[in-house]
C-alpha cells in the first residue's frame, strides 16, 4: 500500500529546497549585476525579464503548437532574459540580452545561452563559471562597448532633463503642475 503522507512531505521538502536553490541563483545573478555595473563604472546595469522572453515566444509557441497538433503549454520550466541596459537616472539608453537562463522546476540545472554557446549549470559553481565565461567572450564584449559608447549622451539626457525639472520648480506659475492641482 502507497504512503501518500510520506510523498507528500517529500514535496513540500523539495519545493523548500527548490526555494532555497532558487534564492541562491537569483543571488549569484544579482552579484553577477552588481559587480557588472561596477566594473562599468556605474554605466551598465544588469536586470532579468521573464515577460520579454514569454512574449516573444508566445507566437512561437502557438505556431508550433497548431502545426503539431498539440497544446502550447511551455511545461514548468522558467526562462528569464539576462539584459543589460545603458542609464542615468531615470533616462535610459540601449540595452542588449546578454544571455537567456531557462530554471528547471527545482532551479537546477539552469541553462545559460548566448550567442551560439549553451551551458547547463548544475549548481551555483557552475553558475559562476557560465556567467563568468559569457562575460569573457568577444561578442558579449562587443555589446558592453557598444552599451558604453552611448554613455555620454545618456547622461545628457539626464542632465537636461532634470535641468528642465528644476527650471519647472523655479518658474512662477507652474508650482504644482503635473500633481493634480
Amino acid at each position: 500500500m502507497s504512503d501518500f503522507k510520506d510523498a507528500f512531505k517529500r514535496g513540500l521538502g523539495a519545493s523548500q529546497r527548490a526555494d532555497t536553490l532558487r534564492a541562491e541563483a537569483e543571488s549569484t545573478i544579482a552579484d553577477f549585476g552588481r559587480q557588472v555595473r561596477e566594473a562599468s563604472g556605474e554605466k551598465v546595469h544588469v536586470y532579468l525579464d521573464e515577460t520579454w522572453i514569454e512574449k516573444s515566444r508566445k507566437f512561437t509557441r502557438g505556431v508550433m503548437a497548431t502545426m503539431l497538433g498539440t497544446s502550447d503549454h511551455d511545461g514548468a520550466k522558467k526562462t528569464h532574459a539576462l539584459f543589460a541596459r545603458v542609464s542615468v537616472g531615470k533616462v535610459s539608453g540601449g540595452q542588449e540580452v546578454l544571455c537567456v537562463l531557462t530554471f528547471s522546476p527545482g532551479t537546477y540545472p539552469i541553462e545559460l545561452g548566448w550567442e551560439t554557446e549553451v551551458r547547463v549549470c548544475a549548481d551555483k559553481t557552475e553558475l559562476v563559471y557560465g556567467l563568468e565565461s559569457m562575460l569573457e567572450d568577444p561578442r558579449i564584449g562587443k555589446k558592453f562597448r557598444g552599451l558604453i559608447a552611448t554613455y555620454p549622451s545618456i547622461a545628457e539626457r539626464a542632465a537636461k532633463a532634470e535641468q528642465e525639472a528644476a527650471t519647472k520648480l523655479l518658474t512662477p506659475g507652474t508650482e504644482g503642475q503635473g500633481q493634480g492641482e
